[in-house]
């Protein structure tokens, strides 16, 4: 009886043993679900008035990835899905009223979990000018951190955003 009370009591010890809880890293057990993004567009003159306002720019334009994405005037013209998570959804190019009272160019949405480097975008203006966007996304994991780098360049130049936003804005002044 001793015996068999010993066995299991070493059974009940091994079993336990073997399977706590190790030190090891635990990053298997973490989903990372990164945020969707839009490239947001403000178009004003000097005097910092929004052009976006007028009809001027209402023939805007964007080219990109060989296709050609016209304003769509609502949300009743696109093909609205459930989301789930953060799935993406392209949208296309939208022209909202931003929080700030201004309007806005919406680009997008573009999946935040894909990385790209130095994606073009060609504005094409009602007035027949262009502008040259390039935007860059790069997501990593490290120390069950995400770490997450989005740049927007305009006609080359890199543009610093100050906003805390999962999205990238530039001020383009006409």
């Amino acid at each position: 009886m001793k015996t068999k009370a010993f066995y299991l009591f070493s059974l009940v010890l091994i079993s336990l043993t073997l399977f706590s809880c190790s030190d090891e890293d635990d990053y298997g057990n973490y989903i990372f679900d990164f945020a969707p993004y839009n490239i947001i567009v403000a178009v004003q003159d000097t005097a910092g008035n929004d052009l976006l306002a007028s009809e001027q720019f209402n023939d805007t334009r964007f080219e990109y990835s060989g296709t050609i994405y016209n304003i769509v005037d609502s949300l009743n013209d696109m093909n609205l899905q459930t989301r789930t998570f953060m799935e993406h959804y392209f949208y296309g190019l939208r022209k909202l009223m931003g929080q700030d009272g201004y309007y806005i160019l919406s680009f997008g949405e573009f999946s935040g979990e894909e990385d790209v480097t130095d994606e073009q975008i060609i504005i094409h203006w009602g007035d027949g000018t262009t502008d040259n966007l390039s935007f860059s996304n790069y997501t990593k994991v490290k120390n069950k951190k995400a770490i997450i780098d989005r740049t927007i360049k305009v006609n080359g130049k890199l543009v610093e955003d100050t906003r805390v936003s999962r999205d990238l804005h530039v001020v383009i002044v006409k």
